[in-house]
């Protein structure tokens, strides 16, 4: 969970991408050869606390991961075709040598200490717990200290009765997700409020999430957008 003795962090994937939250956590996802590795550092929430110590929190060298593990399997880095990157949606194109294509989609929350993926045709996203989850209806979740902190790592998912969680014998949780279905995941300060995020968020579909968060984005965006009075210009401004 945390690694203040360690040296400074090294990018561990042949290619690096960091999707840090608003609100405050912090997602890294890194291809690898046989699979793509996703980490979770934890922040107390942007809105509620903003003191010095909790901003600063999960930094690059010293941090508290919300899963002991997190990763996609089966999706090696040669077959991710394309990516297009947003630090609020992003695309992984996927062609296996198979043929078989797939796309991978990733939105980050703008005012939840949450994300959200879905995939065209599938995909599974495991997840390791630092001690144990404790798996319901619909949302897996474990709550441990780290650091004099406290927090509360989550998943929500389609639940159970489709049979898409699987437990292994290795300690790694399985979670099936398909056709466009959205899998949230993040971490909180207490159980509270993680069960305020599975009431706004939990069996939602990935394209209401996505509206909904540009809805949100739009007027921040637009505060910080250039109007110039030539339009030749104006479309250069907004590439």
């Amino acid at each position: 969970m945390k690694n203040a003795l360690f040296p400074i962090t090294r990018e561990e994937g042949l290619r690096n991408l960091a999707f840090p939250s608003p609100a405050g956590n912090r997602l890294e996802c890194a291809t690898h050869a046989e699979e793509l590795r996703l980490r979770l550092f934890y922040n107390p929430h942007a809105g509620r606390r903003r003191d010095a110590a909790s901003r600063a929190f999960s930094t690059r060298d010293i941090h508290t991961d919300a899963f002991a593990g997190m990763r996609i399997a089966e999706l090696p880095d040669a077959a991710i075709a394309g990516i297009s990157y947003d630090p609020f949606i992003t695309g992984f194109q996927i062609q296996h040598a198979s043929s078989a294509r797939n796309t991978l989609r990733l939105l980050t929350f703008a005012e939840e200490n949450a994300y959200a993926l879905t995939a065209t045709e599938g995909c599974a996203l495991l997840l390791k717990p630092h001690t144990r989850f404790q798996i319901e209806e619909s949302w897996l979740v474990e709550e441990f200290e780290d650091r004099g902190e406290r927090l509360c790592s989550f998943t929500f998912f389609s639940g159970m009765l489709r049979n898409r969680v699987r437990e292994l014998d290795d300690g790694w949780v399985a979670i099936q997700f398909f056709g466009r279905e959205a899998i949230v995941f993040g971490a909180e300060e207490n159980r509270a409020q993680m069960r305020r995020l599975h009431r706004k968020l939990a069996r939602r579909t990935f394209d209401d999430l996505l509206v909904e968060n540009e809805a949100v984005l739009a007027p921040l965006l637009a505060e910080g957008r250039p109007h110039l009075a030539d339009t030749g210009v104006q479309r250069i401004a907004d590439l």
